[in-house]
């Protein structure tokens, strides 16, 4: 009896079994058709500013999840490519946890110009999930470009390997030379020696800018760092060259005197620094100097020191249209053995030693005068090319 209504209750209870195995079945089968995946795309790259090698640029970028599945962590990486098919320079990258769909990252990211790529015209590449870490139902979209960027700036030279010096040790120029990425990188090459940047075509003149020839002189470092970040992506027709630190060793120092000499006594001395700026503006043909300093019992309007016996020469002729411009005054000093303006006489180069108030005066205040001075005397040669 008992058997008999086990059976019965098997038999009544079999289809509500098999009808519910049927609905999971099909429960499964409707899922798996609908599965989620994302799909990662670059729906933007931009760039804001000029390119200057040595220089940060900011590049606004943005990734899409466009799927139906949200994404795990992945890599954006960036490049420089001359085409969209040739070779990359790779220029940096930045990481995000994770982009649910629908979801997008934007970020201006800051990017790094070598001081060595070459100039000309590039393609900003942006590349997501570069190490393949998100499964996704599209690849083919995760790159994107920018428009047609041009890369500019000066050669970095390091031109004296016997002088360098940490320069951001001497406080006037940790506190009043901003740290840009332009001037940092500047900062971390004077450690290996003095820095000469070089602009320009070769179209033109020639022409030197020395700062700083004695090292507690900040004024001229602070002005021509100025100078040198209102230059740095323009156009020369003629060639600049600037030392910005003479002596990165004894600015580091703020001292007056390099190995217990003064400096600007002995550019008559083969090797000394002096001598070594001199020696290669002879060899390289440059036509002008201007040898920046700063001093005590200086006018208030600054002052330019010119040679004896240049009358209506091309360097008198430079002085009176700084002095026209800027509004300082000109002199002539005699000169003296070993001085950095003495030497250049020797070989032709029409040479102006300029000043401004050290002692007295505020440092900022008489870097930003010199820095119109600075303005001035390069606009003699059309310094850099104007805009229209």
């Amino acid at each position: 009896m008992k058997k008999t209504i086990i059976m019965a209750l098997i038999l009544m209870l079999t289809p509500f079994i098999v009808a519910s195995e049927a609905s999971a079945t099909d429960v499964n089968s409707y899922s798996n058709n609908k599965t989620l995946t994302p799909d990662l795309k670059i729906t933007n790259v931009a760039v804001h500013g000029s390119v200057v090698r040595g220089c940060n640029i900011s590049v606004k970028n943005t990734v899409t999840n466009i799927g139906n599945g949200s994404a795990g962590g992945f890599w954006v990486k960036y490049y420089l490519k001359t085409t969209s098919s040739s070779g990359s320079y790779l220029l940096g990258k930045r990481y995000i946890n994770g982009l649910k769909s629908g979801s997008s990252n934007t970020q201006n990211t800051l990017l790094y110009i070598p001081t060595n790529m070459p100039r000309g015209s590039y393609l900003v590449m942006a590349s997501t999930d570069t190490t393949n870490s998100v499964v996704e139902s599209n690849k083919k979209n995760n790159i994107g470009y920018s428009s047609r960027i041009t890369v500019v700036g000066p050669t970095y030279i390091i031109f004296d390997k016997n002088v360098g010096g940490d320069v951001l040790k001497n406080p006037d120029i940790n506190r009043y030379i901003p740290k840009t990425s332009f001037a940092t990188t500047i900062f971390n090459l004077e450690k290996s020696g003095s820095v000469m940047l070089k602009f320009g075509n070769g179209n033109g003149p020639k022409v030197l800018i020395s700062a700083g020839i004695h090292g507690n002189e900040t004024e001229a470092n602070i002005a021509i760092m100025k100078y040198l970040e209102y230059i740095k992506d323009k156009s020369f027709n003629g060639t600049l060259y600037v030392i910005p630190f003479d002596i990165p060793l004894d600015t580091a120092k703020n001292t007056r005197f390099y190995h217990g000499q003064d400096p600007n006594r002995i550019a008559n001395v083969a090797g000394s620094p002096g001598w070594n700026i001199i020696h290669f503006a002879h060899v390289n043909g440059i036509n002008y100097l201007l040898d920046v300093h700063s001093g005590g019992e200086v006018t208030s309007k600054g002052l330019l020191n010119i040679n004896t016996g240049t009358s209506n020469s091309q360097e008198v002729k430079w002085a009176h249209y700084i002095t026209s411009v800027s509004g300082c005054v000109s002199r002539v000093q005699p000169l003296e053995t070993g001085m950095v303006r003495a030497e250049a006489f020797k070989y032709k180069i029409n040479t102006i030693t300029m000043e401004v108030e050290r002692d007295t005066a505020s440092t900022i205040v008489y870097a930003a005068k010199e820095f119109r001075m600075i303005k001035s005397s390069m606009k003699f040669f059309q310094f850099p090319v104007p805009l229209n």
